[in-house]
Formats: C-alpha cells, structure tokens, sequence
C-alpha cells in the first residue's frame, strides 16, 4: 500500500512538472509577443530564445521567433526559421503568407510567384493560396487582378484573414475606406488579438469612416 502511494506521488510530482513548465512557457511566449507588439526586438527575442529551451520543436514559438528575426533585419534566419514551421506543419498558413511577403519585400517577387501558382495547382482548394496571389497581384499594381483573386478565396474560405485585410487594403486605395472597414471588422471577428489591425481600425474610426449604406 505505501508502494502504491509513493508511485502516486512520483506521477503527481512530474505531472505537476510538466504543467509548470507549459505555464512558463506560456507566460515567456505572451511577454515576447507583449514585447514585440511595443517594438521592443532584441528584448521580445530574449523571451522567445528562453522559451525554445524549454520547448524547442513548439511549432508557435519559432513562428514567434522568426517575426522578431525578421523584424530586426535577420532575413536569412527568418526564412530558415519559416521554413522549418512549414516542415513541421504545412498547413500554417501564417508562416507561408509571411515567406511570400519577406520574398517580395527583399526583391523575390518572381520567386513568390512561382511558389504561389505552384501551391494554388497542387492545393486548389485552399483559399490561403489565392489570397497569397492577391497579395502580390496587389502589390505590383495590378488591382483588378488582385480583387479577383481575394475575392475568389472569399468565396471559398469567407474567413480567410489575409484576403480580408488585403482586400481592405485594396479598398482603401480605391478611396472606399467604408468597403475596408466592414473589412477589418470581420478580420478582428475571426481573430481578435490583432494589434496593429485593431489601432488602423480605430484611427479610421476616429477620422469619422463609417459602415457602408445600402445606397453606397
């Protein structure tokens, strides 16, 4: 019987290790979140760094990283960084869209666009790749193009956030801020911890940009 209650306790002594580990990793992840969303880098870093001790293949966490690297103008390590979620799990849309921006952000706009025709052949039905298309369509210029693609991944995922909040974007540069504000609103729905998205929003609001009317 004593056998059977310290076998007990060992179990509950690691489980409880376990569980203060995960709190410490959470709690290092949302302080470099917190830190990267004031601008604070190489501190933002720091808590990521301490936290892939603890968890070195936690697939959030190199995502997270990555963002910093970039951020800070370490290109080269955050691609590899991207490119190891994408191993880890294809399916991280996020770390795809944030590769093909840091390709066309650094001048590899015809390799974005290779990588993203070849990703709507083998995946059509997945919306994340028209939006990443839009996305580029959009930033060379051509916007009739690029609204057709944001809208066709709409049509297939309504809640694709990328799409959303390029098409917004596009709106904007067409002089319908209302159009991208109804935008913005609906990504903040699906995903509401949007910092910056959620200040452009309030900045528009501020300046008196309202809902569209049925008659606009």
């Amino acid at each position: 019987m004593l056998r059977g209650c310290l076998g007990g306790l060992v179990l509950s002594i690691v489980a409880g290790c376990a569980l203060q580990r995960q709190d410490d990793i959470r709690s290092l992840n949302q302080d470099g979140v917190y830190l990267f969303q004031m601008g604070a880098y190489k501190e933002s870093r720091q808590y990521f760094v301490k936290a892939l001790e603890k968890d070195p293949e936690n697939i959030q966490l190199l995502y997270n990283k990555a963002q910093v690297e970039e951020a800070l103008g370490n290109i080269t390590e955050a691609e590899r960084l991207y490119s190891l979620v994408l191993e880890k799990d294809p399916g991280l849309n996020q770390a795809r869209h944030a590769l093909v921006v840091l390709w066309n952000r650094t001048g590899r706009r015809e390799f974005a666009q290779t990588q993203v025709e070849s990703w709507m052949k083998s995946n059509p039905q997945y919306a994340q790749a028209y939006a990443d298309d839009g996305f580029l369509w959009l930033q060379s210029g051509d916007v009739a193009r690029a609204q057709a693609r944001l809208q066709q991944a709409l049509a297939i995922n309504p809640s694709d956030l990328v799409a959303m909040i390029e098409l917004g974007s596009l709106f904007e540069s067409l002089n319908r801020p209302d159009r991208a504000l109804a935008l913005y609103e609906r990504a903040l729905d699906v995903r509401p911890n949007q910092v910056a998205l959620q200040a452009k929003v309030d900045q528009m609001k501020n300046a008196g940009v309202h809902l569209p009317t049925p008659d606009r």
